[in-house]
């Protein structure tokens, strides 16, 4: 989207341009940090009428960052497709401009593919009454066939990143698990009204399949996979402890519910205690193989 475009190429000021040794992640809404629950943590110029991008300070890239000591700069974008991010490559490997600065991260996530297939919009239009379109059975191939095509992409994507920082190492990130899909799961009354438990699967095997083509594309790259898919157990929607994530939100951002309200783009999406469970993933996958 356009506002995907223009946040990645808009360096935040406290980016240093050369440091010793840092880490950039690119990704969308999951790796940006939507799903905030206080607006005052993202960063500014990242949530106005012109854009939604939705980085938030406590992010996972940031924790993680913080937790390897590596500056961190979170490129990621709420509602990036692979073609946004290959823009940014693209426009970082022609130089430095006013408002590019090339790239020189030794550390590098990757997470993206979920807009590409319309996750959110698919999620959006199971918001209602009934089983939706997307999750009746005879349908779901649909989905996989979309997720199955990303592939090709995925693996022009990681090879053109690492064409673009050569000297960086690259990981693809997947995506976490968002809700239990467990028939007899104790859902809140707006959850299981507006979810059950046939569409509550759909996404779980939708996120399970995606991830596995994410680690296909790393493992054909030999590029390392980090899975968090199990990051959010226990906490997910539809468990006894909900707080790694966020369920229906009002806000002024997606799209209306009949005429009252308007759903907000935190919804569906990893609060802040949930990034600290995903970073938690990430740290305990990455650290064995992390340099000295």
């Amino acid at each position: 989207t356009g506002s995907a475009y223009q946040h990645f190429i808009v360096a935040p000021e406290q980016y240093s341009p050369s440091p010793s040794y840092s880490y950039s992640a690119f990704g969308d809404s999951f790796t940006s940090g939507e799903g905030e629950t206080n607006d005052e943590f993202y960063e500014n110029g990242t949530n106005t009428a012109a854009n939604h991008c939705h980085v938030s300070m406590r992010s996972y890239p940031y924790l993680v960052g913080n937790a390897l000591s590596l500056p961190t700069i979170n490129k990621a974008c709420s509602g990036a497709r692979t073609s946004d991010v290959q823009k940014v490559l693209e426009s970082y490997s022609k130089g430095s401009t006013a408002n590019v600065t090339p790239l020189s991260s030794s550390f590098t996530t990757l997470s993206v593919g979920g807009n590409d297939i319309g996750i959110m919009d698919k999620l959006k239009s199971c918001l209602s009454l009934g089983i939706c379109e997307w999750a009746r059975q005879e349908n779901r191939h649909r989905t996989a066939e979309e997720i199955k095509g990303l592939f090709p992409t995925l693996v022009e994507l990681i090879q053109q990143t690492k064409e673009t920082m050569p000297n960086t190492q690259l990981t693809i990130v997947g995506y976490p698990s968002v809700t239990s899909s467990d028939a007899n799961a104790k859902c809140n009354v707006i959850n299981s009204t507006l979810l059950d438990s046939d569409e509550r699967q759909y996404f779980n095997e939708t996120l399970r399949y995606l991830n596995t083509i994410l680690q296909a594309a790393a493992s054909y790259t030999g590029t390392l996979y980090i899975n968090i898919e199990n990051a959010l157990f226990g906490e997910r929607l539809c468990e006894a402890n909900e707080q790694g994530m966020n369920g229906l939100r009002w806000g002024d951002d997606i799209a209306p519910i009949g005429a009252l309200k308007i759903i907000g783009a935190e919804s569906f999406h990893p609060t802040p205690w949930g990034h600290a469970r995903v970073a938690q993933s990430i740290i305990s996958q990455l650290t064995p193989s992390w340099p000295d």
